[in-house]
C-alpha cells in the first residue's frame, strides 16, 4: 500500500479540492481563477519564463521587449485556464 503513504496525502487533498471547486464554481469564475493561477506561474516560474522569452526572441525578433512580455503573460494566463479546464 505505497499509495497510502503520508507523503501522498497533500497530493490527494489537492486533487480532491480541485475536483470539488470544478464541480461547484461557475465556468466564468473558474476561468478567472485559471487566469490568476497563470499569472502566478509567470511570476514564480523563472525558468519557464526564460524559456518562453527565448522562444519569443527567436520567433518574433521584430517585436519590442514590452510586446514580448505582454504576449508571454497572456500565454501563461491561457495555460492557467487550460489547467483549470
Amino acid at each position: 500500500m505505497r499509495a497510502m503513504h503520508p507523503r501522498y496525502w497533500f497530493l490527494y487533498l489537492g486533487i480532491g479540492l480541485a475536483w470539488f471547486l470544478i464541480q461547484v464554481l461557475p465556468y466564468k469564475i473558474l476561468m478567472s481563477l485559471g487566469k490568476s493561477l497563470g499569472s502566478l506561474g509567470f511570476y514564480f516560474s523563472k525558468r519557464r519564463r526564460q524559456i518562453g522569452m527565448r522562444n519569443l526572441d527567436v520567433c518574433f525578433p521584430e517585436y519590442s521587449q514590452s510586446e514580448k512580455v505582454q504576449l508571454l503573460k497572456k500565454c501563461f494566463g491561457y495555460m492557467g485556464q487550460g489547467f483549470v479546464e
